[in-house]
């Protein structure tokens, strides 16, 4: 917030789920969806000189590249390296000493519109952001006559070990109290979605613990809300993670 534009907040035209669809991406690049990787296997266990050969799938296949970026989560980078190598990369021991916090999305479906804003910020209540994705992006509607609403709470360590129902009748009862059309509203489909590693927790000293673009090898980089983006653990640091990635090879295939 340390310009007059700072408050601003841009929310996406339409879902991530059509932003990053299939056909889309696959207009630029070869998508492949729903392949485990096994490992990344390296020439060798000695740092000078050492760069990935190629990348394991679980089903046995191999797969080569020029460069590698790896935008998957630290636990699960940590999973596709040899056990040796945290002997010649030492800092990928810092891994295990991230802490994580969790992130609840609940998806309500009701018969009838209970607002007409698009979204909103809450404060002193459990629920902390609504989003009226029925207005947002012109989605269409599950229901005939139906508004679809999502709420965002983060850091939802309190609700981890709540029941389904128990959730949704929390928030129910803060939405009644924020928009009273609610309670006139029939509840038609609910989904509560958990994440329990959803982003890294801003613990004192952990900026010391996030890895840089830039490994120890000449063709493998990586990218990231978690790593030194030089912001906090954001889908907007991500973005700034894999343009700086996308650039770093760029340097070092010499364009």
């Amino acid at each position: 917030l340390k310009n007059r534009r700072g408050y601003r907040m841009g929310v996406p035209a339409t879902a991530l789920s059509e932003l990053y669809s299939s056909k889309i991406l696959s207009e630029g690049c070869s998508l492949r969806l729903g392949t485990p990787v096994a490992s990344l296997e390296f020439s060798g266990l000695v740092l000078s000189g050492v760069q990935v050969n190629r990348l394991l799938l679980r089903d046995g296949e191999e797969k080569t590249a020029d460069f590698y970026i790896s935008t998957v989560p630290p636990d699960a980078f940590s999973n596709l390296l040899p056990e040796k190598l945290g002997v010649e990369w030492p800092e990928i021991a810092n891994l295990g000493k991230l802490e994580w916090s969790p992130i609840t999305g609940i998806h309500l479906w009701f018969d009838r519109p209970i607002t007409e804003l698009e979204h909103a910020a809450v404060v002193g209540r459990t629920i902390q952001w609504v989003f009226n994705r029925s207005a947002i992006g012109g989605q269409a509607k599950q229901f005939t006559g139906s508004q679809y609403i999502q709420l965002v709470i983060s850091a939802s360590r309190s609700l981890m070990n709540m029941k389904r129902d128990e959730i949704i009748e929390l928030s129910l009862r803060e939405l009644g109290e924020l928009f009273p059309k609610s309670r006139q509203a029939t509840l038609l489909n609910a989904v509560v979605v958990k994440e329990s590693k959803a982003t890294l927790s801003p613990q004192p000293g952990l900026d010391a613990l996030r890895l840089g673009p830039k490994t120890p090898f000449r063709n493998l980089f990586l990218a990231g809300d978690w790593t030194a983006t030089g912001w906090p653990f954001t889908m907007e640091g991500a973005v700034r993670s894999g343009y700086r990635a996308a650039e770093l090879v760029t340097e070092e295939a010499g364009h």
